[in-house]
């Protein structure tokens, strides 16, 4: 079986075109529906904003927050009819804040979930010590070094 770079582009290209038909279908779908379409593939998302709820009921929903204007949130979602995204927008709504929607794929979906690899957790954020040393300390210290 052929190996290397060939077989790799050919896989690659595969792949190019099994995502490409499924975002043409997506956005038929969209476009019968009268909903707004967006491929989320290679768009840039602010892990902040995509942060705005959590990594499992974003996933839940089936949504990804990609971008916020004037706390009207820009909102991507595999199924707009679902239960759990409905609770997520009265969520939402309850927070003051207002959603455009769009359809997206689950490619999509699956790029916006690979942003929460870069959102920063709160419990990892550095903590800070105050360390408190008398001038003796520091003059013994500094002397034995």
């Amino acid at each position: 079986m052929p190996n290397g770079p060939a077989v790799k582009r050919s896989l690659h290209t595969i792949d190019d075109v099994a995502r490409d038909m499924e975002e043409k279908a997506v956005e038929r779908k969209a476009k019968n529906n009268n909903l707004q379409y967006l491929n989320l593939y290679g768009f840039p998302m602010n892990p902040e904003t995509v942060g705005m709820i959590p990594q499992a009921e974003a996933e839940k929903a089936r949504a990804i927050i990609f971008n916020e204007i004037k706390r009207v949130l820009q909102i991507g979602t595999t199924d707009p009819t679902s239960k759990e995204f409905q609770k997520l927008i009265e969520a939402l709504k309850e927070k003051k804040y207002a959603a455009r929607i769009f359809l997206i794929s689950d490619s999509s979906f699956q790029e916006g979930l690979d942003v929460y690899k870069r959102v920063r957790k709160a419990d990892t954020r550095e903590k800070f010590i105050r360390i408190e040393i008398s001038d003796q300390e520091l003059k013994s210290s500094t002397a034995e070094i």
